[in-house]
Order: structure tokens, then C-alpha cells, then sequence
């Protein structure tokens, strides 16, 4: 066997690429030896303490010795970023960098990355500052400021920093990282910075490709090439020029797909076209003016008739321009002229002229009339404006038609004879009412028919009319009118509104028949006419209120002044013999209208004021006499010459209070009786005699005179409630002397309460004068006549005699209280309602 280098079975270790930590194993077997097994492409490594990690990536027999075999092993490509890009420029631009990458990744496992995004891992570490002072054979780590990058540093053997090694260039990178070099043991700390990819630069294209067959990859690995593009990338511009001459400044740039909206306008057009999915072609095209595209023309109508321009035949020139399109001048014979702007510097130009022609033209044409005779029609274009021949009954057309280019066609019909385009007609007068016209239609047949009319037409059994009109040299048109067979009576019902009878819906009933109709009537029939027609037939039109509804009834309101409300007041229409009726607050009367007929009438009156708590209160000032009075007691004591009282007010208010009642009888309501009487009173000497008095039951020894209504004593005190009060009668016995105004002073009393008086006049030598009481002193005893005490007199005298006054009942005395002088009962026009008056008076 010959000697190997390295010794057979020692594994040998390999770098595939910069990055240390990406190695591979070579190791040759003999395959005789009992321990040599077979391996699959992928199996691990048998050392896995030695070589975790390394996979068998080719086996191949070594050449010119078949008893052995070459094992390569390969570990997993780690952190590649910093070191298998190369780069170039799209379209040479410094600043669009398009990155391609090359990548050692599995078959098992691989997935595409998502295109339009961007490496965002570092690849590349600067080094800025060397630093000093650093221990050679270490190596500094590097602390970045985001992300998970991770990296370490080189040292020179003079203490410097040689390079920054990037171990790991980390993910999701937006911005490029600072980092911090560690510090070295003394000296000065190296600095750095750090570069990601541009974010700009997206994968716009990845492919996985084979490795050669005899590569130790082949079995496991693709070979991925992606390629990062910074995008939108240069704008490229181009100007050229347009078929029309304009120029126009193309850019295009390529962008990534669906960034950007194409707009258009009128210089502008602008379009997106898609290269792949993440790649669109951006093209900008902008003129340099919107192409207008004049064109203009003028042109007179071609005034000679068809038929003629056999003769003037019209010539076409076409021809282009330099310069601009603008409106032309018709030359003399051009019909019309145009032009069209075809570029910025040219236009077409297209005239049509009419060539001379030698006049007058005369052409002459045959046609039929409508009457079917031969028109001889003579056609004549001359200049100047022709005028018309002699015309007569032979002409059937005559005309002369200005052209306006200074010619005239004149146009000449005649015919050999005249055409008397005759017409006869007979009829008789149709008498049908023309509502029935419709139930009886009207048959009209037509036809034409050889030959000549009949003068008169002649009109057959049931003709209505018949009329010929010669249509023209050979025919002649015949209209025969008859009535339709229609099956009778026939009646026609329709509505008609009415005014009248407070406004109602009629049914109008028309009936047509062979026999004698009659006229109606009844309640709900306002008119009715039967006629003869004179055809044997007869109408009899009626007009009928609908009912239902039938007669409306109409409700007004008017104002009752003295009942202060609003009524109701109902009309209807009514048969005649409606019997009225009552009721509450409302009355009916009749009114005949005519032999079916009747008018009701129903007033409705609700008084509100049905009570005299809620009457109608009304006031009047006028005179009255109130009623005498006679105080028997009074007259008697003072022999006649007191007592006696008699009021008369010549203008004084009175109280008018007025409602209703509903009562099938007059009802009575609640007065105050005032019955006075005459008497005579006999005093001590003299005897008086008094008339229309109120007095209280008196006698003397010729009569005895009953108590009037009311009595004195209920007149002006009430009517006692059946008690009484003690009260004690004061007088002066002795006035005394030396008193004061204003003196109080005592009357004592045997036993019980004493009385007390103030004085309040005085008489000669301070002698009391008059006085008021103070307490009467009731419920005591008193020996009369009983010297007082007290005040600044002395002397006085005075008598205590007690009496008892009657208690009344409050609110019964006449006096002061409105009484009732005057009450009126009366029917109203509403039946069993009652109109109550009464008149009230405060007394005197």
C-alpha cells in the first residue's frame, strides 16, 4: 500500500469559506478492513464528540487504488452574510447597489425567503480606531447597541486592533447598530462602526441551483443565489420625439411592484408594467404640450340639385403644408376648404371647387299625380333669379328656388286637363242622445271603386250617411254610416254633485227603449223628464240621490248672547211625515219643502251655567225701596216718636244671577219671602200708625198683631239659636266731682266680679260727663245705687242692673247679607228647559 499524507483514517480539516466555523473532514478507508462499513450521503459522523455537526457529504474511490475510499464530511454554513455578496450598480448608479448573494442551505428544509424584503443582518464591521493597549492573543467582544448581532475583535501583536470579526450578523436590522469594543486592560478603547444591506435593497430574486456532481455539497445542499435590489431604483430619461412632433421625455424606473398608481392627463400618461411579481417597470412619459389638433373648414351647401351636377361636376386637391392649420377663404368656385394640423409643422389641406358650366341648363321629367294624371315637369338652372311663367289651370306646380351662387332653378308642372276632384254627400240627423252613442256604435265601411260618383248618393234602409269622393281620373271612394243592432232598454247610470239639498251625490239613471217611458218621483228623486225621440225610441232621464249616504246633514253654530255658549243648529232633509222630537237641551221643528220632502230643524243648546253657584252673574244700578222697619219695644218706651225706619235708595246695585234647568215640571228654587204689614202702636200718650213695616209679634189692648216675614229681629239680628247672654245695664245715679278724663274706675260688687268704667267727658266740677265699659261685671251682685273707687273724683254714684240678650245663629240677620227681591220662571224655545232669573240686593 503506498504511504499517504495525511496517515489513511485521520481525519484531515477543511475550510470551504472565510468563515472559520464552516469546515469540512477528508478521510481516506480501506475498504478490506473488517471495521470499513458502507455509509449513506447525510450520515453523521461516527466521532460525535470530535465532530458534532459534520455529515458525510461525498465518498468517492481514490484513483489508481480501488481498495480504498476519500470520505468528505461538511458541517452547516454559519453567518455567510459578511462575506458571499458581490455587488454591481443598476444602470451604473452609485447609489442603487443590487447585492448578490450566494447561499449553502439544505435540500431538507428549505424554504424560499418572502421577495420585497429586506437582508436586515449585519455585514460588515469598520474598524475607526485601532485603540492601544490591548493583550495580543485575546479577543475583545463587541456589544451592540440593538439587536442580536454578535462579533469580536482581532489584535495586532503591537497591542492594536487588526479587524472586527463578525460572528453572528443578527436579524429584523432597520437602522445599522452602534457597538462598544470592550476596553483593554490599559491603553485606549478601539472604536467601529457597523453596516446592514440598505433597506432599500430587497429580494427581487432568489434561485436554488445544484452543485456539481463531484462537489461534497451535491447530496445535501443548494447553491441559493438571491439577489437584493435597491429599489425604486435610478430613473432613467430619455427624450425623443412624437409622430406629431412633439417632444416628449420618457423616464422609466423600476420600482417595487404595486408602489405607485399610474395617472394620465393631458400632457402626462403614465403606466406600471409588471417584469415579474415584486419588479414593476415604471414609465413616465410627459410632453412638452398638449397636442391640440386643430382642424378647420369652411363650406357653403352645394346648392345645384343632384340631377344637374352631371353637368358642373366638382374637383378634390389634397395637399400638405408646411406651417399651421387656420381658417381658410373660399376662392371663387370653391364649395368648401379644410384644414388639419397633422404635426407640429404640416397640415393637409383639401379644397373642392365646382367647374365652370355654360347655363341655362333646361331638363324635362314625367311623374304621376296623386289624381293619376300625367305631370310634364320642366327644370331650368340658369343665373340670376328666374321668374314664373305664365301659370293656369293646367298648372299643377310652379316654383323658383334661389341657389345663392348667383343661379335659380326654375321648376314648371303641368298636367293636359283638369282634374274636378268632386265630392257628394247624403245623411240624415242622427237624434240619439250622444251618451247612448257609445252602447250604439256608428258603422262606417269605405271602399274605392272604378268609375265616377253618383250625384246624389242615394241612402239604403238604416244609412245614417253615405258620401263619394272622386279620388282621382278612374276612382272614386265610398263611405256608407249605419247603426249597429243593439238590444233594448238600455240604462246608463252616472254621478253628478249637487249643491242643493245641503250637497249630495246623484245617481243620473238614463234608460232607452222602444216603449213609452214615465217620469218617477219619490223622497230620494229630485227630478225626472221622459221624452218621446221621434225614432221610435224613448228617454227618461232621472236623477236620484244616492243612498247611502242620502240627505247630508249639515251642523252650523251660532252665538246665544244670553246664554254665553255656542249651539248647535242641524239641518236635514227629511220625508215629509218625519214627527219631530225632543230631548235634552235640544228641540226639532219642521219645515215642508215640497210634496215628498221636508226640512228638519234640531237646535241644541247645553247652558253651562246650570246652577246658581255657576250662573251668569250680571249687575244693575237702579232704584229701590228697602222694607220699613218697626221696633214695637222702641216706639212703646219712647212714646211712639222712636222705632220707626224707612229706606229708599234712588240708585243702588243689584245682583242679576241667571241659569237653566231641564225638568219636565217648573221648578222651584229656594227665595227669601219679605211679607211687611201695617200696625198700630199705642205709646204712654199717643198712639202711631205705620204701613209696610216688618215688626215682631205685638199686641196691644184694641189688636194683636202677628210677627211679619222675616221679623224685626231676624231683619236685623238673626234668627236665635236658642241661648242667651247676661249682660249688665250701667247708668250714672250720682255724677260726682273732681274727676279726670281717662280715669278708671270700679264699680264693687257685693259678691263676684266687680265692673270698671273709663271716663271720657266731663261735666261741671269734674262731675262724670259720659263714660265707656270697660267690664260690665256680669255673674255679680250689686246694692244700687254702689259708690265706686278709684280715679281722681270722688262722689259718684252708679246703678248695675243685669239683663239677657238672645244668641243668634251667624249669617241669618237680613242686614248686610244679599238677599233675593226678585225671581222670574221661564220656558226656553228647548222644551222642559227652564230659564231661571233672580235678582239680589245686599239690605239696608
Amino acid at each position: 500500500m503506498p504511504l499517504r499524507t495525511p496517515p489513511p483514517q485521520i481525519p484531515v480539516v477543511t475550510y470551504s469559506d472565510p468563515n472559520k466555523g464552516d469546515r469540512g473532514l477528508i478521510e481516506f478507508w480501506n475498504t478490506e478492513l473488517a471495521v470499513y462499513t458502507p455509509l449513506d450521503i447525510g450520515s453523521p459522523h461516527p466521532n460525535t464528540r470530535e465532530f458534532p455537526g459534520f455529515t458525510l457529504g461525498l465518498q468517492n474511490p481514490v484513483e489508481n487504488d480501488e481498495k480504498w475510499i476519500r470520505r468528505v464530511w461538511v458541517s452547516p454554513e454559519t453567518n455567510p452574510d459578511w462575506f458571499n455578496y458581490q455587488i454591481k450598480y443598476s444602470a451604473e448608479s452609485n447609489l442603487h447597489p443590487i447585492f448578490i448573494r450566494t447561499y449553502r442551505e439544505a435540500k431538507i428544509g428549505y424554504t424560499p425567503r418572502a421577495k420585497a424584503s429586506a437582508l436586515g443582518t449585519v455585514y460588515k464591521l469598520i474598524v475607526v480606531d485601532s485603540g492601544n493597549g490591548y493583550t495580543p492573543g485575546t479577543f475583545p467582544n463587541l456589544t451592540f447597541s440593538t439587536g442580536n448581532a454578535v462579533g469580536h475583535a482581532v489584535i495586532n501583536q503591537d497591542g492594536t486592533i487588526s479587524e472586527f470579526v463578525l460572528d453572528d450578523g443578527g436579524d429584523s436590522y432597520t437602522v445599522a447598530p452602534t457597538f462598544i469594543v470592550d476596553a483593554p486592560p490599559v491603553g485606549t478603547t478601539a472604536t467601529g462602526t457597523a453596516q446592514i444591506q440598505p433597506v432599500s435593497a430587497v429580494l427581487v430574486k432568489e434561485e436554488a441551483q445544484q452543485f456539481p456532481a463531484e462537489s461534497e455539497y451535491y447530496g445535501q445542499y443548494f447553491q441559493v443565489i438571491r439577489i437584493y435590489e435597491t429599489l425604486p431604483g435610478p430613473q432613467l430619461t430619455t427624450v425623443q420625439f412624437t409622430e406629431r412632433g412633439i417632444q416628449e421625455t420618457v423616464t422609466t424606473q423600476r420600482i417595487i411592484s404595486g408602489t405607485l398608481s399610474p395617472i394620465v392627463t393631458s400632457t402626462v400618461t403614465e403606466k406600471s408594467a409588471a417584469e415579474d411579481t415584486v419588479v414593476d417597470l415604471f414609465t413616465h412619459t410627459e410632453d412638452a404640450k398638449f397636442w391640440e389638433g386643430k382642424s378647420f373648414g369652411i363650406e357653403i351647401p352645394d346648392p345645384i340639385p343632384v340631377r344637374f351636377r352631371v353637368v358642373a361636376p366638382t374637383t378634390t386637391l389634397e395637399v400638405i403644408l408646411e406651417g399651421t392649420a387656420s381658417l381658410p377663404t373660399l376662392g371663387t368656385g370653391d364649395l368648401s376648404i379644410e384644414e388639419r394640423q397633422v404635426t407640429e409643422q404640416l397640415f393637409h389641406r383639401t379644397t373642392v371647387t365646382r367647374a365652370g358650366t355654360v347655363l341655362p341648363v333646361t331638363l324635362i321629367s314625367y311623374k304621376m299625380t296623386r289624381e293619376k294624371q300625367i305631370e310634364t315637369v320642366t327644370e331650368t338652372l340658369d343665373s340670376g333669379l328666374q321668374t314664373l311663367g305664365a301659370i293656369n289651370e293646367l298648372t299643377v306646380e310652379a316654383e323658383v328656388q334661389n341657389l345663392g351662387n348667383n343661379t335659380s332653378l326654375l321648376t314648371m308642372g303641368t298636367v293636359s286637363d283638369l282634374f274636378r276632384n268632386p265630392s257628394a254627400e247624403t245623411s240624415i240627423r242622427d237624434i240619439l242622445p250622444p251618451e247612448f252613442r257609445g252602447v250604439f256604435p256608428e258603422y262606417t265601411f269605405s271602399e274605392n271603386i272604378a268609375g265616377n260618383i253618383t250625384e246624389p248618393p242615394v241612402l239604403l234602409p238604416g244609412d245614417l250617411d253615405v258620401k263619394e269622393d272622386q279620388l282621382d281620373e278612374f276612382t272614386f271612394r265610398r263611405s256608407r254610416t249605419t247603426l249597429a243592432p243593439t238590444t233594448l232598454p238600455i240604462t246608463l247610470t252616472s254621478n253628478e254633485w249637487t249643491e242643493q239639498w245641503g250637497g249630495v251625490m246623484l245617481n243620473v239613471n238614463a234608460t232607452l227603449d222602444s216603449s213609452v217611458l214615465g217620469a218617477t218621483q219619490g223622497f230620494y228623486i229630485v227630478e225626472s223628464r221622459a221624452k218621446a225621440l221621434g225614432n221610435g225610441l224613448y228617454l227618461l232621464l232621472t236623477k236620484e240621490v244616492s243612498n247611502p249616504p242620502g240627505y247630508p246633514g249639515l251642523t252650523s253654530f251660532d252665538w246665544d248672547e244670553e246664554m254665553q255658549v255656542r249651539f248647535e243648529r242641524f239641518e236635514q232633509i227629511m220625508p215629509y211625515n218625519y214627527v219631530p222630537v225632543d230631548g235634552t237641551n235640544f228641540t226639532e221643528t219642521t219645515r215642508a219643502i215640497d210634496k215628498w220632502r221636508s226640512r228638519r230643524i234640531r237646535i241644541t243648546k247645553v247652558p253651562t251655567a246650570t246652577s246658581e253657584a255657576t250662573a251668569i252673574v250680571n249687575q244693575i244700578f237702579a232704584p229701590f225701596q228697602f222694607p220699613g222697619t218697626a221696633d214695637v219695644n222702641q216706639l212703646v218706651i219712647t212714646n211712639c216718636f222712636y222705632g220707626f225706619r224707612s229706606v229708599r235708595a234712588e240708585f243702588v246695585k243689584q245682583t242679576v244671577k241667571t241659569w237653566w234647568i231641564n225638568s219636565i215640571t217648573m221648578p222651584v228654587i229656594p227665595f227669601d219671602e219679605i211679607i211687611t204689614d201695617s200696625i198700630t202702636v199705642s205709646g204712654s200718650s199717643r198712639i202711631r200708625e205705620l204701613h209696610g213695616v216688618l215688626h215682631d209679634a205685638y199686641a196691644n189692648s184694641v189688636a194683636y198683631y202677628p210677627a211679619t216675614t222675616p221679623t224685626f229681629t231676624e231683619y236685623y239680628y238673626g234668627i236665635p239659636d236658642g241661648t242667651s247672654t247676661d249682660h249688665n245695664f250701667i247708668t250714672i245715679y250720682t255724677p260726682g266731682s273732681g274727676y279726670n278724663v281717662g280715669d278708671t274706675i270700679t264699680i264693687p260688687s257685693d259678691s263676684g266680679p266687680s265692673a270698671q268704667i273709663q271716663v271720657i267727658s266731663l261735666g261741671l266740677s269734674g262731675s262724670i260727663g259720659s263714660y265707656q265699659i270697660i267690664l260690665e261685671g256680669t255673674g255679680g251682685t250689686f246694692t244700687n245705687p254702689v259708690s265706686v273707687t278709684g280715679g281722681s273724683g270722688i262722689g259718684a254714684e252708679f246703678n248695675v242692673t243685669p239683663y239677657t240678650i238672645p244668641n243668634f245663629i251667624p249669617g241669618t240677620k237680613w242686614v248686610g247679607t244679599e238677599r233675593t227681591v226678585l225671581a222670574n220662571i221661564s220656558h226656553t224655545e228647548i222644551k222642559n228647559q227652564w230659564k231661571i232669573q233672580i235678582r239680589e240686593i245686599v239690605m239696608r
